[in-house]
């Protein structure tokens, strides 16, 4: 796990760029979440309506009803906060000295911050989900 940590710095080289084009990609909206979310609560509004008036029945309407809460629970809000990706590469660019300086609840911190989800299988690590300003960062770093 630690050699996965530490091979997740960013070249010198290519850093400045890497910065720039995740500053490019999170200024950029994926998706107008707001309008995706008021277009399913509307939809949710005349469904029910016309379970009231009878034009479903309530296995229809409660079948619909999931479906469509399911569909705005799945709506990805934009960030809410801007994400400070010169800090996050030097954090990268430092992780070995830091690994190694660090105690293991300190480490276990460090990973935490870096890392949103590891999975394990058989004691190995077979999948990382990087924190966003890291995601953000590896996935432009592959880009270039």
């Amino acid at each position: 796990m630690l050699d996965i940590l530490r091979s997740l710095a960013i070249p010198p080289a290519i850093r400045d760029a890497v910065i720039a084009v995740s500053q490019r990609r999170l200024a950029t909206p994926t998706m107008p979440v707001g309008q995706d979310r008021a277009k399913l609560e509307q939809q949710l509004s005349r469904m029910k309506h016309l379970y009231e008036l009878g034009d479903y029945s309530e296995s229809e309407y409660l079948q619909r009803r999931v479906e469509i809460q399911r569909q705005i629970g799945q709506l990805t809000p934009a960030p809410s906060r801007v994400l400070d990706l010169d800090r996050a590469a030097k954090v990268l660019d430092n992780m070995g000295a830091l690994l190694d300086a660090v105690e293991p609840d300190q480490r276990r911190a460090l990973v935490q911050q870096v890392m949103n989800r590891i999975w394990i299988t058989k004691g190995a690590v077979t999948a990382v989900r990087p924190a966003p300003s890291y995601m953000s960062l590896i996935e432009a770093t592959r880009h270039m």
